[in-house]
C-alpha cells in the first residue's frame, strides 16, 4: 500500500503598479496522486438483491481491507470461485465481472486575481476574484454527500462500480465543494478625528446538486442516481443545478475616545449581511427513503426531496467596547 498524497502546481505574478497598489495573478492546480480507503469487492446488487455471484455461489459482504483503490482492480470470470470460502460458505470478493474501481480523481484548477491598496492617505482596499473548478468523484477525507467524517474509511469505496446500483457515483463531475466564482472586496477609511469606517462585500456562486439514493444498512446519500451537477427538481417542478449564490455585505464602524494618560475607549459596531439575504445553501438531494425505490417507482419517494434544508446566516449586529491603556 502506498501513502496517500496530493500533487500541486502553482505559478503567479505580482507587480507594484503604483507606490501603494499591488496587483497579482495566480494559477493553481491540485490533484490526487493516491488515496487510502477501506473496501470490499462484492457488488451491492449481489449482496442485497440476488444473493449470488457470477457463478451462482452465495454472496454476503466480502472481506474489508484498507488499500489504494484504483483502476487496476478488475474482476475476471471465475474469480469468485477462487475467492469462495467453504468454511463460511460465502464469496469473499469479486462477485461480478468488470472493472471494480476507477482511479481516484479530485482535480482542482483555479485562477485568482487580486488588487491590494495598502493603508495610506487614510484608506485601504483589498479586492480578489477567483474562478475555480473541482472535478472528480472523490471529495477527500470527508464524504459530504453522506455526511460522514471517517478519514480513510469512508463509505465511498465500500461497493465496486460494476453494477447498476452504484449509478453515477464513480463517474467524474463537479464535486460538492465546487464554487466556480468567488469575489471579495474590503475597504476602510480612517478619519482624523477618530472615526473608522469599513465595508466588506463578498459573492460566492452555488455548489452543484444531483439526486442521491440509498443503500440497505447504510442509509441515504451513498449513491448518485444522475450525473453529478445534473440538478434536482423542486416541489414546484423547477430544475435547479446549483444552490443559491451567496451575497454578503458587512459594515464596520468604531470611534475612539482619548481619556488622557494614554488611555483609550473605543465603541465598536459591526453589522453582518445588512441586506438580510438568506440564500439557500443546501437542498434535500435524497430522492428515496429505501434502496431501489426510485428505480422501481420512477418517481421521488422522499417527501422533502428538492426542499431547502439550510440557508445562509441572517442579519446580525455586534456591539463592542475596547479599553486600552
Amino acid at each position: 500500500m502506498k501513502a496517500q498524497h496530493v500533487h500541486e502546481f502553482t505559478v503567479g505574478l505580482e507587480r507594484q503598479v503604483f507606490e501603494d497598489i499591488v496587483v497579482s495573478a495566480r494559477y493553481q492546480r491540485r490533484w490526487i496522486g493516491q488515496v487510502i480507503e477501506d473496501t470490499q469487492l462484492n457488488t451491492a446488487r449481489d449482496i442485497f438483491v440476488t444473493g449470488t455471484s457470477q457463478s451462482g455461489l452465495p454472496v454476503d459482504f466480502g472481506t474489508f481491507v484498507v488499500t489504494n483503490p484504483n483502476a487496476k482492480y478488475v474482476c475476471n470470470p471465475g474469480d469468485d470461485v477462487l475467492m469462495y470460502d467453504p468454511v463460511h460458505e460465502v464469496v469473499l470478493g469479486c462477485s461480478s465481472t468488470g472493472q471494480l474501481f476507477p482511479d481516484p480523481k479530485r482535480d482542482y484548477n483555479a485562477f485568482e486575481f487580486t488588487v491590494t491598496k495598502r493603508f495610506s492617505k487614510n484608506w485601504q482596499v483589498q479586492a480578489a476574484y477567483r474562478y475555480a473548478t473541482l472535478k472528480g468523484h472523490y471529495s477527500g477525507l470527508y464524504f459530504p454527500e453522506y455526511g460522514q467524517s471517517d478519514p480513510n474509511i469512508t463509505a465511498l469505496y465500500d461497493f465496486p462500480q460494476n453494477d447498476e446500483i452504484m449509478g453515477f457515483t464513480y463517474v467524474d463531475g463537479p464535486l460538492p465543494g465546487e464554487r466556480r466564482h468567488v469575489a471579495r472586496i474590503f475597504g476602510s477609511y480612517s478619519f482624523d478625528f477618530g472615526l473608522n469606517l469599513g465595508v466588506g462585500l463578498s459573492v460566492e456562486s452555488g455548489t452543484p446538486l444531483a439526486p442521491n439514493g440509498c443503500i440497505l444498512l447504510y442509509g441515504c446519500g451513498m449513491r448518485y442516481l444522475q450525473p453529478r451537477g445534473s440538478g434536482i427538481q423542486t416541489p414546484e417542478g423547477k430544475l435547479i443545478k446549483r444552490t443559491d449564490t451567496i451575497f454578503n455585505a458587512d459594515v464596520h464602524a468604531d470611534y475612539t475616545f482619548k481619556l488622557g494618560g494614554g488611555r483609550r475607549l473605543a465603541l465598536i459596531v459591526d453589522a453582518f449581511n445588512i441586506f438580510n439575504r438568506q440564500a439557500a445553501t443546501a437542498y434535500q438531494q435524497n430522492v428515496e427513503l429505501e434502496m431501489l425505490e426510485f428505480e422501481e417507482t420512477g418517481a421521488p419517494t422522499h417527501p422533502d426531496y428538492g426542499r431547502v434544508t439550510a440557508r445562509s446566516a441572517p442579519l446580525a449586529v455586534r456591539l463592542g467596547l475596547r479599553f486600552s491603556w
